[in-house]
């Protein structure tokens, strides 16, 4: 279901499905809820996101601000790619430093922004095989391996998260 309800093939394109969310950067787009169209336009914030997998299991970062768990990652800053942005924002949250060549581009996300209104984020992510040793900043309270089962168990989850999960279990990573 929240794959159906984050997806959208062609926005804008009314005869083609139905729309459950507007997945547009203040562009027009049309989404269906019942039998009533509905225009909308949602602002968006771009991110990267890094993914590891150790023992089929995903690992993530417990934002203190957020109070949730989140892919190691962040907002990409005007001028940067979003590799570049992966790199800068895990230094700043794990303390490690990874080399280019290191990561890979693996899958792009788009969910709703967590704890945000009317707030899309659209992130990058890249894998990595992580040999450093994680030491979190201070906005990092604590890094920690998930299966999807124990995650679920958390107090929040994050849309992304669940994507990320999804996609890594389609491919049998987790």
């Amino acid at each position: 279901m929240l794959r159906t309800i984050l997806s959208v093939q062609s926005p804008g394109k009314i005869g083609g499905g139905i729309y459950n969310r507007c997945l547009v950067d203040l562009k027009p787009a049309f989404y269906q809820d019942g039998r009533n169209f509905y225009f909308c336009a949602m602002k968006r914030i771009y991110t990267a996101g890094l993914i590891v997998v150790k023992d089929r299991k995903l690992l993530l970062a417990f934002s203190k601000n957020k109070q949730a768990w989140y892919l190691p990652g962040g907002k990409i800053d005007a001028g940067e790619t979003a590799l570049e942005a992966v790199r800068r924002e895990v230094e700043e949250e794990l303390n490690i430093l990874i080399p280019e060549e290191e990561l890979r581009w693996y899958y792009h996300i788009t969910a709703p922004a967590f704890g945000e209104v009317e707030l899309l984020m659209e992130q990058d992510c890249f894998l990595h095989e992580l040999r450093q040793e994680v030491v979190p900043s201070a906005e990092i309270g604590e890094v920690r391996y998930f299966d999807l089962e124990e995650y679920k168990k958390e107090a929040a989850q994050v849309p992304g998260v669940l994507i990320a999960f999804e996609k890594l279990g389609e491919d049998g990573l987790v």
